[in-house]
């Protein structure tokens, strides 16, 4: 299949191919595909943070201690709250500027760690992870533009 990216007659960006057995797919990513897209990696990311708070906290470079665990548990908890409100209403802006929100604390988060680490490679990567899923969650508030809860 030979994909190529074009705009379809609703002007939403559509992904053509055609198949080695000759079919033609098209593929257009709407609010509701990215918003459960959104939703589910938000409850996944959230779980995890429930659930190995220390291992996560290593991962990203800072060394775990009560608090900080206690604070991504928190983050977790958030984010499981957040997804699942994307996921009931995954029109929303509120909810996707919920999960914005929770986002830029990752981020005010991640710039305190920056300044403490001493593996600073690991906590600017997972800077840059929040900074690709808060532009999926903006890319989404544009799809709903408009749309209320």
């Amino acid at each position: 299949m030979s994909p190529e990216l074009s705009l379809d007659t609703g002007g939403e960006r559509a992904i053509r191919g055609v198949r080695s057995d000759g079919e033609v797919r098209t593929g257009t990513m709407d609010g509701r595909a990215l918003a459960a897209i959104l939703g589910w990696f938000s409850v996944a990311l959230g779980a995890v943070e429930l659930v190995a708070s220390a291992k996560l906290t290593r991962a990203i470079g800072v060394m775990p201690s009560a608090a900080t665990s206690g604070m991504v548990r928190a983050m977790g908890l958030r984010k499981v709250a957040s997804g699942s409100r994307i996921l009931s209403y995954p029109r929303s802006k509120e909810s996707v500027s919920t999960r914005l929100g929770d986002d830029a604390a990752d981020l005010a988060l991640l710039s305190l760690a920056l300044l403490r680490t001493k593996r600073p490679l690991r906590t600017l990567l997972a800077t840059a992870a929040v900074i690709g899923v808060a532009a999926l969650g903006m890319l989404l508030l544009e799809k709903n533009d408009g749309v209320g809860r």
